[in-house]
């Protein structure tokens, strides 16, 4: 499977390979301060990004891969998420999709939006003093780790078996909030299976590495994100008003406008 850097045309294969990254490209980062250290946020062209996360002590923490898109969802952040064996400036929300919008779900007593799900930070240290519960924009980038695009929503459908449990063209299941075998899981992760149908379709260069990438808006059930693909995925372009169909993890930046 890519790594959620390949995903953005930076192969990286090792730690020391991901240091040597971030060094190359920390002299062209801007700095972010927040209590306790410092990010450096570098953004090529492309719309590739990399957080590299910096201690009180101006000790490298470690570091984040993003994509700046057009996306846009609306979110009821509930509360914070810190995931199994995270550094220390590391984490993200469970979040509800589209709060103004209606569930499926039958026990509405906790419900405050479509669906849940848990949305990865790249500036989670640097959001501490926002005050949860709250509703915000964010713009969400989805790292592709299993893709397949069909050209029609016919194709789609033709796709599925016609025995089994049949999925929506746009529909959105939180995978990283269960274990596989069904229950809820105590270590919720940024992990979803989506589909979608496809708004915008590019395949872009990392101007950094030179290496290339696909990215597809893609709407689906409570709105809008940017898919990213690395290109060893992919055995044709997404087209765009096809579908756009698979497991994702998600990264995520409250839009300030």
């Amino acid at each position: 499977m890519p790594s959620h850097f390949s995903t953005l045309g930076m192969a990286v294969d090792s730690e020391d390979e991901l240091v040597q990254l971030a060094e190359a490209v920390g002299p062209h980062s801007a700095p972010v301060p927040f209590a306790g250290g410092t990010y450096f946020h570098w953004h090529d062209p492309s719309g590739a990004e990399l957080w590299l996360q910096v201690n009180a002590d101006n000790e490298f923490a470690g570091v984040t891969p993003h994509f700046a898109g057009q996306s846009r969802v609306i979110v009821r952040l509930a509360h914070r998420v810190r995931p199994e064996n995270a550094g220390p400036f590391d984490g993200g929300f469970y979040a509800w999709a589209d709060p103004a919008g209606e569930s499926d779900d039958t026990d509405t007593a906790d419900v405050q939006g479509v669906y849940p799900m848990v949305v990865d930070s790249p500036e989670f240290a640097r959001l501490e003093p926002l005050d949860l519960p709250v509703t915000v924009p964010m713009q969400i980038a989805a790292f592709a780790h299993e893709v397949e695009c069909f050209d029609t929503e016919a194709d789609f459908n033709a796709s599925q078996s016609a025995d089994g449990p049949r999925m929506a063209p746009e529909s959105f299941i939180p995978s990283g909030l269960f274990h596989p075998d069904g229950g809820a899981t105590s270590l919720p992760e940024a992990r979803v299976i989506m589909n979608g149908r496809v708004l915008s379709s590019e395949r872009r260069i990392n101007v950094f590495t030179k290496q290339p990438f696909v990215t597809a808006l893609v709407q689906t059930i409570g709105g809008t994100y940017d898919a990213v693909i690395d290109v060893s995925l992919l055995d044709r372009a997404p087209k765009v008003g096809g579908i756009l169909s698979g497991s994702f993890w998600l990264s995520g930046r409250v839009v300030i406008d």
